[in-house]
């Protein structure tokens, strides 16, 4: 049930009910309203008590204010929240990528060399992602100015696109010391 012109739900009349907080018996009116999957139900606590609990609600904002003040302890946060995703998804550990995309895709490059190139194929992210086949998302994003690609991104485009240009034109390898 919910009020009429808003979207916040009326609690159900009944019986008069117990606040968890101050330990009295008031009246379902006294109490804000908790919407589930199976209906609308009052809180545990009435009102008054749920105003003067912010204390509690801040303390996963203070909690992460401490943690990410010390670096070794938000790196251990960090791993893990990406633990529980990974558990979450159902990825077995094996296949999870623990060194970030460069471990498993061959690594970063600077991505000037590679907007250069991608500009000279078209005009427009979509027309320049049909040619390529990168999605026009992506192709904007490094022509505007992403700092990094991976290499097997730069590598698919290279071969979708069927033009002369390779990987050693647009990122020459250095030779050090090979001066014949």
């Amino acid at each position: 049930m919910t009020n009429p012109g808003q979207s916040s739900p009326i609690v159900p009349q009944g019986p008069p009910k117990l606040c968890r907080g101050c330990g009295t018996v008031k009246p379902r009116a006294a109490f804000y309203a908790r919407r589930t999957q199976w209906g609308v139900y009052a809180q545990s606590r009435c009102k008054e008590c749920a105003r003067t609990r912010p204390e509690n609600a801040s303390y996963g904002r203070r909690y992460r204010t401490r943690v990410f003040a010390d670096p070794e302890a938000a790196a251990v946060y960090r791993d893990k929240q990406r633990e529980r995703a990974r558990r979450q998804r159902g990825t077995p550990p094996a296949r999870y990528r623990t060194g970030g995309p460069s471990a498993t895709a061959g690594g970063l490059l600077p991505a000037g060399p590679f907007a250069q190139w991608l500009a000279t194929l078209g005009d427009g992210p979509t027309a320049i992602g049909l040619a390529c086949g990168l999605d026009p998302r992506q192709v904007d994003k490094y022509l505007n100015g992403s700092r990094d690609v991976l290499l097997d991104v730069v590598d698919r485009a290279l071969l979708k696109a069927h033009t002369a240009t390779t990987l050693n034109d647009l990122y020459p390898i250095e030779d050090e010391g090979n001066d014949a």
